[in-house]
């Protein structure tokens, strides 16, 4: 069984323009303070590139992540999204890990269970594994593991206000 039903990290969505959508972050709820590295490439379980922009930020004791699928295979992220004009969709709910041993458990409790991995890897102090549960859930599910907190992103996301009320 694979846990999708515990308190969750992240709340994650893709998009056709980064920029455009954390100004509608900021105008309509409130998210003003990103964290926004560099392009970054990587590759699918099948060795192909792509390349993806993302922004972190935290709202209250939740990460919002959006990214930007920008170039190569990046069917994973870009395959909700309108194929012309803006869009923002949602993609993935994220769980944080805290140890081998629960990594180990839950990548084998979702293969157990008739999950997919359509996505795994590891950059920056980072652990990486993306179930898909899409056709199930409406969503896919992604876990991480910052097994060295201090290398990854984690300290370089800015935290935002809840925001009362909606814009």
């Amino acid at each position: 069984m694979l846990p999708v039903f515990r308190t969750h990290y992240q709340t994650a969505y893709v998009t056709t323009d980064r920029e455009q959508a954390l100004k509608l972050f900021a105008d309509r709820y409130g998210v003003t303070e990103w964290y926004r590295p560099d392009p970054f490439d990587l590759q699918t379980l099948k060795g192909e590139s792509y390349r993806l922009s993302v922004a972190h930020a935290f709202v209250g004791e939740t990460n919002i992540e959006v990214i930007q699928p920008v170039s190569g295979a990046d069917v994973l992220y870009r395959d909700i999204l309108p194929t012309t004009g803006f869009g923002l969709r949602f993609h993935h709910r994220a769980f944080r890990i805290f140890s081998d041993a629960e990594w180990d458990t839950t990548r084998e409790s979702g293969l157990a269970a008739g999950h997919t991995i359509c996505w795994q890897g590891s950059a920056v102090g980072t652990k990486v594994l993306y179930f898909d549960t899409f056709a199930e859930i409406g969503h896919y599910t992604e876990y991480l593991y910052f097994f060295d907190i201090a290398k990854s992103s984690f300290p370089k996301i800015p935290h935002n206000p809840p925001r009362a009320g909606l814009g």
